[in-house]
């Protein structure tokens, strides 16, 4: 009897650490830059927008901050291998930059290769574009794409796509490129 009434006066200590640390972990994982993104372009907005800029084929999207704004940062490719990157306000959808961007020596070959074999597969078909990617994700509403970046798993061409809640949770979902 004596145990029961010992473990009775732990009890609303035990509630408070729990109620603390669930706050904790929602602080962690919120990100208050995010708090009016409601009011942002999408991702999809964004590689409508890079489309116009540059004749490229879009396949990787990141939204970054610079001094404190939102940007979308979409990375195209065209038929000749040539890299751009297209920035784009979240908030006004307004190009602020588009530049070329030039292959690292020691990397030129092989990134060039998977370039332009990334291209060819998206204009036969066999790849999903970038804009069909985001559009089989089933996210709820008032999520948000961070990143959207193409690479291989286990060799098969594969979409990493990085989304966060309207709770400032991040998600991680990998999409098969493959049509």
């Amino acid at each position: 009897m004596k145990s029961k009434t010992h473990f009775k006066k732990y009890i609303p200590a035990l509630v408070a650490f729990t109620l603390g640390a669930a706050c904790l972990v929602g602080a962690v994982y919120a990100d208050p830059r995010h708090t009016n993104a409601k009011d942002w372009i999408t991702a999809t907005d964004a590689i409508q927008t890079a489309k116009k800029s540059v004749n490229a084929e879009p396949i990787e999207v990141d939204l970054e901050y610079e001094m404190n704004e939102p940007r979308y940062e979409v990375t195209m490719i065209q038929e000749d291998s040539k890299v751009f990157e297209v920035v784009v306000h979240a908030r006004t959808g307004d190009v602020i930059l588009t530049q070329n961007i030039p292959y690292d020596r020691d990397d030129e070959r092989e990134e060039r290769f998977e370039n332009t074999q990334w291209y060819t597969a998206v204009h036969q078909g066999k790849y999903l574009t970038l804009e069909q990617a985001i559009s089989k994700v089933d996210m709820p509403i008032g999520t948000r794409i961070i990143s959207v970046d193409i690479d291989q798993e286990l060799g098969q061409p594969v979409y990493e796509i990085e989304m966060r809640t309207p709770m400032g949770v991040k998600q991680e979902v990998t999409l098969s490129a493959a049509e």
